[in-house]
């Protein structure tokens, strides 16, 4: 299993967490409810985990506010793709 990097993006007017894979960056809106954008970024996920089975790991190291709400979403989100990838296998969507 690879693990791919996450950060915060802290500004002013908005904050994002954003998740480094190699080739893209994937970013989810923490501090926005445009559901079209988060479900974007779920899909790009998905297309990801097409290509790999992995894990993100939040590297932040200001325990602020964002921190905290982040890793648990981290938490929730990793078994979540975990069981999504379980599912693709089973149903032979990926090898």
């Amino acid at each position: 299993m690879e693990a791919i990097k996450s950060v915060i993006i802290r500004s002013e007017e908005k904050t994002f967490l954003q998740i480094n894979f190699p080739e893209k960056e994937i970013t989810i809106a923490l501090t926005s409810d445009d559901t079209i954008s988060l479900k974007n970024s779920f899909n790009e996920l998905i297309i990801q985990l097409k290509k790999r089975k992995f894990e993100i790991v939040l590297e932040d190291t200001r325990e602020d506010l964002y921190f905290h709400v982040c890793k648990e979403y981290l938490r929730q989100l990793n078994s979540e793709i975990s069981n999504i990838y379980g599912q693709m296998r089973t149903f032979g969507i990926i090898k």
